[in-house]
């Protein structure tokens, strides 16, 4: 039901943070080109070990299966952490999974980038429901393509919505919605909201993008990623709100 935010300095490690399964932490660098590294421990002080991905230049996201700590250590830049407590969250009176104004930077590279990921837990989505995104993030306003994405199941997961090309803007902002539907635990539909000069919230030519998945059963991944034609440009995000329904 709350985010905490925090920063750790450039070349530190912070304190051990204290997690369990129904938190989904999500590391990301500060700065373009960053890199930073998630370790966990069953008590906090010996045996640490090194999430999957070892030290990293983008998001990564880390969920226990029991009650651990963790930590993060900034290498090359300033890290955000973001430590989501989502119990309650798909409670009736709570909906908030994610709040975070801190800078969710890319990585200096032309292939798609995680910026943002969440973890949830098997079995903790109900089998009927609406999840908003709203993002806002910021951009080297050039020519140079840059595209977004929301993926559910990773970096190489379906891409339940996709930007338009954010080539001259300096800021993005979008919607995007995910149902779970059909009361079945496994049937998903995404898409983005958009303006439109003809009234409402915008139309498309193409259909709804629609995914099978157990979300009822296996933990699920998804993720806010961004694609640069150059690499050296900035795409971060700034400002990002994730809510139940």
């Amino acid at each position: 039901m709350a985010t905490t935010a925090i920063t750790v300095p450039l070349g530190t490690v912070s304190a051990p943070i204290a997690v369990n399964p129904t938190t989904s932490v999500c590391v990301v660098p500060s700065l373009l080109g960053g890199s930073v590294l998630l370790e966990s421990s069953n008590d906090g002080l010996t045996s640490w070990t090194p999430w999957t991905y070892g030290t990293i230049t983008q998001a990564g996201s880390f969920r226990p299966s029991t009650n651990q700590y963790v930590r993060v250590t900034a290498t090359t830049a300033a890290a955000s952490v973001l430590v989501n407590d989502i119990s309650g969250s798909n409670a009736p009176t709570a909906d908030i999974l994610t709040t975070c104004a801190l800078p969710l930077a890319t990585a200096s590279a032309t292939t798609e980038q995680v910026v943002y990921g969440l973890r949830i837990p098997p079995g903790y989505l109900p089998t009927n429901f609406v999840m908003s995104f709203r993002v806002f993030v910021q951009l080297t306003n050039n020519v140079n393509v840059k595209t977004m994405r929301l993926r559910w199941g990773g970096v190489a997961g379906t891409a339940l919505w996709t930007s338009p090309s954010l080539a001259s803007l300096a800021v993005y902002k979008a919607e995007i919605l995910v149902a779970g539907r059909g009361g079945v635990g496994s049937s998903l539909l995404g898409g983005g909201i958009t303006t439109s000069t003809s009234g409402g919230w915008g139309g498309s030519t193409g259909a709804q993008v629609a995914l099978t998945q157990d979300y009822q059963n296996v933990e699920s991944e998804i993720v806010l990623t961004l694609q640069k034609a150059t690499a050296g440009d900035t795409a971060e995000i700034d400002i990002l709100r994730i809510e139940l329904y």
